[in-house]
């Protein structure tokens, strides 16, 4: 083989072994995937069983809209919490923050385990939707567990809050113009975790905030976040 023909090969291998380690853990990453066409408003956390990968961690009702839904109210771009384009794809999911306390959060399992002492890169991508009357001040977290671990039986049978600390906070300012905005975090891994819950974690800076512009649609009486392309990417293997 000529030299240059050797040097194109070891570097399509390199090339072949980075993306190899690029690859996304998170299974559906933005909930394109499901077995039944959303229809309006989740009235149990058990309607998001129908989300392949994915599910409700605790009571909360979130969300999943898609492009061919079953009606307008869960319909990509409009629906009943405003106009958005998904980042990606044809569909995305939303979460509700409530000042009465209500909070809903999504889980996950990854489709393998993390790997102890490596750094991981976890992010997402987040829109308050134009049918808010209030933004959350609280940083949106992501909580990783092992694939047999539980959250508190109270916590799993409420609306609440989640009082575990999350490994990863998002950093980044989510904005109250309505548009896609990326948060993204760091995490090393103490190894096993498998479990991923995303959302708006306990905190005593966490707080609701009105909004001072009306929301052009019906209100939705808190903060409502629109939530695309979900990612945890092996950034650094341990040796």
């Amino acid at each position: 083989m000529h030299r240059t023909s050797q040097l194109v090969l070891v570097q399509s291998m390199l090339l072949f072994g980075s993306a190899a380690h690029a690859q996304n853990l998170v299974p559906n990453p933005g909930f394109e995937e499901y077995t039944k066409r959303p229809s309006g408003f989740s009235q149990s956390s058990l309607d998001w069983r129908s989300v392949k990968g994915w599910r409700s961690p605790t009571q909360g009702t979130s969300d999943h809209f898609c492009r061919n839904a079953a009606s307008w109210t869960s319909g990509v771009p409009r629906n009943a919490v405003g106009i958005q384009e998904p980042v990606s794809g044809a569909a995305y999911c939303g979460i509700l923050q409530t000042k009465a306390g209500w909070r809903e959060y999504l889980q996950c399992i990854l489709t393998e385990p993390l790997m102890g002492d490596s750094i991981y890169t976890l992010d997402l991508w987040v829109a308050l939707a134009e049918a808010s009357t209030h933004s959350f001040t609280g940083r949106m977290g992501l909580l990783l567990l092992g694939e047999d671990e539980e959250l508190p039986y109270k916590t799993r049978l409420s609306a609440r809050c989640i009082g575990l600390p999350p490994q990863v906070i998002l950093e980044g300012v989510i904005p109250e113009d309505h548009g896609w905005v990326h948060l993204s975090g760091t995490y090393r891994a103490r190894g096993g975790e498998r479990k991923l819950i995303l959302g708006f974690f306990c905190g005593r800076s966490s707080r609701m905030q009105r909004l001072s512009t009306k929301p052009r649609l019906p209100k939705q009486k808190g903060a409502y976040y629109l939530v695309d392309d979900v990612s945890v990417v092996l950034r650094h293997a341990s040796r």
